[in-house]
């Protein structure tokens, strides 16, 4: 630190160029933590997923391989249930496999729309806020203009509405 700050002390230039490479790195990795604390837990249990699929892929060709291992040692040895065992536990290894793949192709459409979802949630928000502080600004800026705050204009258009009332 101290070779850092004579560093700087005698060329400024430089040491601006580190400062602002400094703070660009901060905004980045601020910008990730953000990132990571809203969506870390789904991201973990992506991978949690995606790592699960891939043990019963793995697992379903084991066992295909272990099927087929079966029934060529069966059909020789002249076993024919061992040979009818090797074929179920191919058909067995196969299907565990699509399990796995589905499962992970669906946790993953799952996560999407989550990221989705959440994406128009936050626009939406940030549109509503937007649309929000706009009419606010409007209705103060009529209350400083002409004195009435909006309790005011409430009860003049009740007022209005009750005195209607009794005409009619």
């Amino acid at each position: 630190v101290l070779k850092l700050y004579n560093f700087c002390a005698i060329d400024y230039e430089e040491c601006s160029i580190f400062n602002a490479i400094a703070t660009v790195i901060e905004v980045v990795f601020g910008w990730i933590q953000t990132f990571w604390n809203a969506w870390g837990n789904e991201i973990l249990t992506w991978f949690k997923v995606l790592w699960d699929a891939m043990g019963g892929i793995l697992n379903g060709f084991l066992e295909v391989i272990s099927g087929v291992a079966n029934f060529i040692k069966s059909v020789f040895a002249g076993d024919w249930k061992g040979a009818w065992d090797g074929i179920k536990q191919i058909f067995i290894g196969i299907w565990n496999a699509i399990v796995s793949f589905v499962t992970a192709v669906w946790e993953t459409i799952k996560l999407i729309f989550t990221l989705v979802l959440f994406a128009i949630k936050s626009v939406w928000k940030n549109i509503w806020n937007g649309i929000k502080t706009f009419f606010l600004n409007i209705l103060d800026g009529i209350e400083s203009k002409t004195g009435i705050s909006m309790d005011g204009i409430k009860t003049i258009f009740t007022n209005i509405l009750e005195n209607i009332k009794v005409i009619f």
